[in-house]
């Protein structure tokens, strides 16, 4: 029997799982690779979470359907309807295609469709919890090896197709960029064009993150693909970007763009010089998380020094 709906917290849904394994505390915790303290703090977190993240949590510790049913409050709805029942916020077309190559899981899935209701009511979500997916469907077009642009390419496709993206479609073009043709991300920034037209933000569905991954991607793949007009192009996106002057990555994108304009005029001195410069002062003031920004430097150099080499030949 299930708890009374509107009781459940963090620390009973777990509570109620070590109990349906039939585990002690510290034989549960060592199964969850903690220790047996951590586990306690998680025990005693009275936050109360709703059917949506009771689904997300009990699918993060790999329960069977069958475990979670006899877990769920008496007046939910049934698990089947969870794993059926799925809000209009996340279009139709995107969940099939990942549901198709099982990036995603029903409970998770509900979840995030709860974020994304959050989102749409109050403005307000924990991104991270996108990243989360993306993250997913990263590590599957890394295993596919080859076949890892066509993917992006039938991912952009159902996307570009649906008449408005909500921060979930969003993040996962975030995801995808680097492996898109700099003429796709054309027409994805020419979408947030009218996005930002119509409601008055600037990439109002998605974190500064992602925004400055995919604007990094499109002046990589504008040098990847050896065309001046278009890292000329690349580079007027990034510098035209409304932005705050505390955002890290936007103003390392900045120096980058000085660093590819001196290398274009032919300044290789003054281009090496500006980007040791930038890799040292990212080295001084990133900590371990945001240290993201020199490989996204180191990356980049790489590329544009493949570039004058190719010119050169």
């Amino acid at each position: 029997m299930g708890m009374q709906a509107g009781q459940e917290t963090v620390g009973s849904v777990l509570r109620f799982y070590q109990a349906a394994k039939g585990l002690s505390t510290d034989a549960l915790a060592e199964s969850l690779g903690m220790s047996t303290s951590t586990y306690r703090r998680i025990l005693s977190d009275d936050t109360v979470v709703k059917a949506p993240a009771w689904f997300c949590l009990l699918d993060g510790l790999r329960l069977a359907p069958s475990e979670v049913a006899p877990l769920l409050p008496a007046d939910y709805f049934p698990l089947q309807s969870a794993y059926a029942t799925l809000s209009d916020t996340i279009s139709p077309a995107t969940r099939a295609f990942l549901l198709d190559h099982e990036v995603i899981a029903g409970p998770t899935q509900a979840y995030r469709d709860q974020l994304e209701a959050t989102y749409q009511r109050t403005g307000n979500i924990g991104y991270h919890q996108y990243a989360e997916l993306a993250d997913i469907f990263l590590a599957e077009l890394a295993q596919d090896g080859d076949g890892v642009r066509a993917k992006a390419e039938q991912l952009y496709q159902e996307l570009i197709a649906l008449d408005s993206w909500g921060g979930f479609e969003w993040q996962l073009i975030a995801s995808i960029a680097t492996y898109l043709p700099f003429a796709r991300l054309q027409v994805i920034f020419n979408r947030h064009l009218r996005h930002e037209a119509a409601t008055n933000t600037h990439w109002a569905t998605l974190d500064d993150h992602q925004v400055n991954l995919l604007f990094r991607s499109f002046l990589d793949n504008a040098i990847q693909e050896r065309n001046r007009q278009d890292i000329e192009t690349a580079i007027k996106w990034i510098r035209d970007r409304p932005i705050t002057d505390t955002d890290l990555g936007y103003r390392a994108l900045l120096r980058l763009c000085d660093i590819v304009v001196c290398d274009m005029a032919g300044d290789v001195t003054q281009a090496t010089t500006l980007y040791k410069r930038l890799v040292a002062a990212l080295r001084l003031i990133t900590d371990e998380e945001d240290s993201l920004w020199i490989l996204v430097a180191e990356d980049l150099w790489m590329n544009l020094v493949s570039f004058q080499i190719d010119q050169l030949d």
